[in-house]
């Protein structure tokens, strides 16, 4: 299971704020082609890793992307263009 920071899922709430949406949809971590993480809008699935902030569901995972991710932790970093997330081990 990832571990997301309360940092993390505070970002995660605010990106979700700031985009238009319906309301049963949240962010998803996904992989593209070149194996890079990457954030969708999606709605919940049976099964998916669900983070919360503040009992709203902020981030879906799946199952085999959350095993891909065990032991890791979801966090944001300051950079000189702000908050990044960012997943390290």
């Amino acid at each position: 299971m990832l571990t997301v920071t309360e940092r993390a899922s505070r970002e995660l709430k605010q990106v979700l704020d700031s985009v238009e949406r319906e309301s049963n949809q949240c962010l998803r971590l996904i992989t593209d082609p070149q194996g890079n993480f990457r954030l969708t809008l999606d709605i919940e699935r049976e099964n998916d890793q669900v983070v919360r902030h503040q009992e709203e569901a902020v981030l879906l995972i799946e199952p085999a992307i959350a095993q891909h991710l065990e032991g890791a932790v979801l966090d944001v970093e300051d950079t000189p263009a702000g908050p990044a997330l960012v997943i390290s081990r």
